[in-house]
């Protein structure tokens, strides 16, 4: 409850000095982090978890249908090459930008930094959309941080597939595993690629039609696009 009323207050104050809300938690969330290790009072925040079941099925929908919602669906067709460009190869890219930046940083062998990059490189666009919305930026640059944001996970599934796999082999293993290996995540990225748009599309569709039949009832209408 504290920590709800510390974001509401900070909303406030945000708009008044016009600093993005998101770069405002992100200071304030290190200096809470700070304060902690400070005062041994607060140490009941640092306990504080949240569990990947509630970051996986509650808050990452919620972020990702915010961005769904929000897209221009005849622009984001327009430029579907390059957003594709961006959540394909682009996220391989920067898994391993990020993977070099970890070994030099760090120490950590190649495929471990790899496998952290590969965790990290697919991020959430919603923050820097809300950015993008505050700055006035030009609308192809939010169709394309947008776009990606919504295609960019079947790419890090395949990626850290891959190379946690790879951790698990060595010499000429891989070698020798390599067919197997990469049939079982070409066939994991095309479900979780193409099956997610197909089950997307298909219950989206129904629950459109759902809501033509239904008409002039906005809690049965949010309650179905919540669905």
């Amino acid at each position: 409850m504290a920590l709800l009323f510390l974001t509401t207050v900070l909303s406030v104050v945000t708009r008044k000095v016009r600093l993005p809300f998101s770069i405002t938690l992100v200071l304030v969330g290190i200096g809470l982090a700070e304060l902690i290790r400070l005062d041994p009072s607060l140490a009941p925040l640092a306990r504080l978890q949240l569990s990947p079941a509630l970051l996986t099925y509650i808050f990452l929908p919620t972020l990702i249908f915010e961005t769904a919602f929000a897209v221009d669906s005849r622009l984001l067709s327009k430029n579907l090459l390059p957003v594709l460009v961006l959540a394909i190869p682009g996220v391989a890219l920067s898994a391993v930008a990020a993977a070099l930046g970890f070994q030099w940083a760090l120490g950590l062998p190649i495929v471990v930094a790899l496998l952290l990059g590969a965790l990290v490189t697919s991020t959430d666009s919603t923050a820097v959309t809300a950015i993008f919305r505050d700055l006035g930026a030009p609308k192809r640059l939010h169709i394309l941080a947008q776009g990606e944001n919504l295609f960019n996970d079947a790419a890090s599934v395949l990626l850290f597939q891959l190379l946690l796999a790879a951790l698990g082999l060595a010499g000429a293993a891989v070698l020798y595993r390599a067919d197997g290996l990469l049939t079982s995540a070409t066939i994991s990225f095309l479900l979780t690629f193409a099956g997610g748009l197909l089950v997307g599309a298909a219950s989206g569709y129904v629950i459109g039609k759902l809501i033509e039949i239904i008409e002039d009832d906005e809690l049965v209408e949010i309650l179905l696009t919540t669905v």
